[in-house]
């Protein structure tokens, strides 16, 4: 037994998938055991494109066949299909063909073992949704910007546990009817269909919904009920009603921990009991507070994530008075995140953020149990070639992190961001990390790098 074949397939695996993909193939090229181990990587994935060059059909089919045949279609997990990157390009000029896509869906039962299909800009006929659902390992499935045949499909015939689709064109009410409800546990779709809702069966597997809606409160409230194991609900609102809603309504969700919405339904779920994790976005800082203002019900969040917008800052500014409140009705917070975008000012953009975090270890009320706080900002300013501040303008970090932990002595990490600067720091057991940036580019490399994670 030589060197390499001592070596668990499984070890080679973790190390070889730390190269770049479009080398695999000359890796795999090099032994044999590298041939053995890359070969479901490299076949794992299949790309199609349904846009193509005049005079390319006969090309593509040939491609097709390849990936079909009995030694690669086994290792195929993942299929997508799609418009081409390069459909906006220049000459020679790509056109959509709808033969490439029947094409296709001929072949596509002999991916037996696909798990996870997308596509995109597709026309889905009765015999392309008869061919879906009879793929035997399909469990994922993500449509976007497709259109389907609304004539009647068998009910019940998806057996996947994921489904979601981003926008609004296609008609989920379709989709839904296709999903066995024993399956499924994943959903995210819009349903512009109010009179849809009386006809669902229940899903009691759904533990993570992402849905947008039409209409009042109430009614969404009637479809959510039908997704009574609920952990984790985004609400994404399309002319929204909530005026009128029935707050008691929030004993059907009880098992409901993490909840993304606009701040004006927070009467229905903020007292959840069962309720950890919140996100609010798109609101402003007044708009918040009186909604929070009207809610008397203690609440259980330890995590908070708020995306402000302050389009006036001479009518109303996000400042230390609306974080103490804030902090006020969530006294077991752990973790808190707010972005503020803040709207054009005539003064140097630098001295509202400067002026909040000098001062920020003296607002009145910060959560004792807070082991994590995240304060952004993002600025539209109407100053021409504004400047960062200067490095001896910024605020003493130093001396403003030590006063954040002597107030809050379970305070972990920090992320605080002016735009222009920035100043991170964590601690863990292998150590802390700390780091100023006193520039936009030096901040917006922090932004984006390994050192970002878990911020």
């Amino acid at each position: 037994m030589d060197s390499m074949s001592r070596i668990p397939p499984e070890l080679w695996l973790e190390m070889l998938s730390l190269l770049p993909r479009d080398i695999l193939g000359d890796v795999s090229l090099t032994s044999r055991t590298f041939h053995r181990v890359i070969r479901p990587v490299l076949f794992a994935r299949l790309e199609l494109h349904t846009y193509t060059a005049p005079g390319e059909f006969d090309r593509y089919l040939e491609r097709l066949d390849f990936w079909c045949s009995d030694d690669i279609s086994p290792l195929v997990r993942s299929c997508s299909i799609s418009p081409s990157s390069d459909h906006s390009a220049g000459p020679p000029a790509l056109v959509f063909s709808k033969t490439r896509v029947a094409a296709f869906f001929e072949r596509l039962p002999c991916f037996t073992a696909l798990q996870r299909f997308s596509a995109e800009g597709v026309d889905f006929t009765l015999t392309a949704m008869a061919v879906l659902c009879r793929l035997p390992a399909l469990d994922h499935l993500e449509i976007e910007g497709c259109r389907v045949a609304r004539e009647v499909h068998s009910p019940r015939a998806l057996h996947i546990s994921r489904f979601s689709t981003p926008g609004i064109a296609p008609p989920s009410e379709v989709w839904i009817r296709l999903f066995h409800p024993d399956h499924l546990r994943e959903l995210q779709l819009v349903l512009p269909d109010l009179g849809l809702v009386d006809t669902l069966p229940s899903f009691p597997h759904v533990h993570k919904l992402t849905t947008s809606w039409w209409g009042g409160m109430n009614r969404i409230l009637e479809f959510l009920a039908k997704f009574p194991a609920i952990e984790v609900l985004t609400l994404q609102h399309y002319g929204l009603e909530v005026e009128g809603a029935d707050t008691q309504a929030y004993d059907l969700f009880p098992l409901l921990r993490e909840y993304t919405g606009r701040s004006d339904t927070l009467p229905v779920f903020l007292p959840l009991p069962s309720l950890t994790s919140l996100t609010v976005y798109s609101c402003s800082p007044r708009d918040l507070i009186v909604q929070l203002e009207g809610i008397r019900t203690p609440n259980q969040i330890i995590s908070l994530t708020v995306s402000f917008y302050v389009f006036d800052p001479d009518r109303e500014a996000f400042d230390h008075t609306t974080l103490s409140t804030l902090c006020g009705h969530f006294p077991e917070l752990q973790e808190l995140r707010i972005s503020i975008s803040h709207g054009p000012i005539e003064d140097e953009i630098n001295s509202v953020a400067t002026g909040f975090f000098e001062t920020l270890a003296k607002t009145p009320l910060l959560p004792p149990s807070l082991k994590y706080l995240r304060l952004s900002w993002d600025f539209q300013s109407d100053i021409e070639d504004a400047s960062s501040p200067p490095a001896d303008k910024l605020p003493d970090f130093a001396a403003l992190r030590d006063a954040l932990v002597a107030r809050c002595p379970a305070l972990t990490a920090l992320w605080l961001d002016g735009e222009d600067f920035l100043f991170q720091w964590r601690k863990s057991l292998d150590g802390t990390v700390e780091f100023t940036a006193d520039n936009f580019e030096s901040a917006e490399v922090r932004r984006h790098g390994r050192n970002a994670l878990g911020f």
